[in-house]
């Protein structure tokens, strides 16, 4: 079973051309669940999507490790 298109996507910032024609995602058992899977060559180096991110906590980790620009 494949999930629309929609799904797959719904969180990414921009779509690469071919990548909604180029994987799908497919339930693959209760256990480890749904996986991403290419219907097409993609090659090295070749960006599927771009996600932004959901949770940022540079200037914690800055402010943690006592980080000082310069």
């Amino acid at each position: 079973m494949a999930a629309s298109m929609c799904d797959v996507f719904s969180f990414c910032v921009g779509v690469a051309g071919r990548a909604r024609v180029s994987v799908e995602v497919r339930f693959v058992s209760s256990a480890k669940g749904k996986g991403l899977f290419a219907t097409q060559l993609i090659r090295k180096g070749e960006t599927i999507f771009v996600e932004r991110p959901l949770v940022a906590a540079q200037f914690l980790w800055n402010a943690l490790y006592r980080y000082r620009g310069h």
